[in-house]
Order: C-alpha cells, then sequence, then structure tokens
C-alpha cells in the first residue's frame, strides 16, 4: 500500500517521472498507513506543487515525527533541499530513503548532484542503477542522454538514452537533438 501511494505523490514532483512494468511477483502487502499521516503527507504535496517549500518542508518533517519509515517524505525532503542549494542535506535524505526502500528516483535524483559536483561516473553508475530498478524511467534515459552528451563526449551512447527517453516520454521536443545525436554518432 505505501509503494502504490507513495509513487503517485512523486510523480507530481519530479520531473518526467513514469513508472516501469514488471513480471515480478506482487509485493506483500504493507501495512495501512496512518489516516493522519496520508492527510498531511498529501497536504506536504500541495504544497510543493505550488511551490511552498516551508510549508512543505514542515509537513514533511512533521509526517515523519509521525512514521519515520517513509522513504518518500525523505525523497521529498531532498528534493526541497536540492532546490534550496543544499546538497549536503539532499545526499544524506537520499541516502536513508535508500536505506528503507529502492526508489529509481532518489537514485536518478543522486545521479543530478553527482553529475553537477563533476563526479560524472557516480552520475553515470546511478542513472544506470535507477534503470536497473525501472527500464522504462524516462528521466534517468533523459539524465544518461544528457551526461553522455554534454559531459561524457559519447554521442552514441548519449543517442541511444534520448531514443529510450523520447519512446518513454513521448517529447517531441527532444527530437531534433537526438537528430543531432544520431548525425554526430554517424560522423564519429
Amino acid at each position: 500500500m505505501l509503494k502504490n501511494f507513495i509513487r503517485p505523490m512523486l510523480l507530481m514532483l519530479t520531473v518526467l517521472l513514469w513508472g516501469c512494468q514488471s513480471t515480478a511477483p506482487a509485493p506483500e502487502p504493507r501495512p495501512q498507513l496512518n489516516p493522519a499521516v496520508t492527510q498531511l503527507f498529501n497536504q506536504a504535496m500541495g504544497q510543493l506543487k505550488q511551490g511552498e517549500l516551508d510549508g512543505a518542508e514542515a509537513l514533511l518533517e512533521q509526517v515523519l515525527r509521525l512514521d519515520d519509515k517513509l522513504p518518500g517524505a525523505r525523497l521529498n525532503l531532498a528534493i526541497i533541499s536540492h532546490k534550496r542549494g543544499d546538497s549536503a542535506r539532499a545526499k544524506a535524505l537520499i541516502d536513508s530513503a535508500l536505506a528503507l526502500a529502492p526508489m529509481p528516483e532518489a537514485l536518478n535524483l543522486r545521479g543530478v548532484l553527482a553529475r553537477q559536483e563533476g563526479d560524472f561516473r557516480a552520475a553515470e553508475a546511478d542513472f544506470t542503477k535507477a534503470l536497473t530498478q525501472a527500464p522504462g524511467y524516462a528521466a534517468a534515459h533523459y539524465n544518461l542522454a544528457l551526461l553522455y552528451d554534454l559531459y561524457l563526449q559519447q554521442p552514441e551512447k548519449a543517442a541511444f538514452h534520448c531514443r529510450q527517453y523520447l519512446a518513454q516520454s513521448g517529447d517531441s521536443e527532444a527530437t531534433p537533438w537526438l537528430e543531432e545525436l544520431s548525425r554526430r554518432a554517424v560522423n564519429e
């Protein structure tokens, strides 16, 4: 139940998130969330969607005081920290979320942070691991395409991930980028 509740909320908060289909057996049922926690989390997501970072942060902190085992609350606090430029806090929150559950969204954000710090290999590892957990995760494909194109100068790999991103997202605005990557990959 927790996974089914948090994932849709994360979709509202992170750029270009899409779930993946799996043939794995259904997870065991999780205990029901406290209705007060659910209400606070929903309020926090509304605040975050409106750009009210202070309000969202306060509500998410309250959620964690009531139930400290919610990886989605930690990830959303990491998103807020990232938006505020506090990379150290964002990383700590991501790591604590990942300690509770596998989360491709958290790996993707950690990869973004690593890329911004110039640690391109760590970024590549996190984006790749996110795709291992969710092969159809468009945001991770986009970030890998960007990493391979701009930072690692590998247009063939960039084109592959750009194609995957387009297939998952339907973002036709990325088509000229794919055409340019494909042209450069052939000329290389």
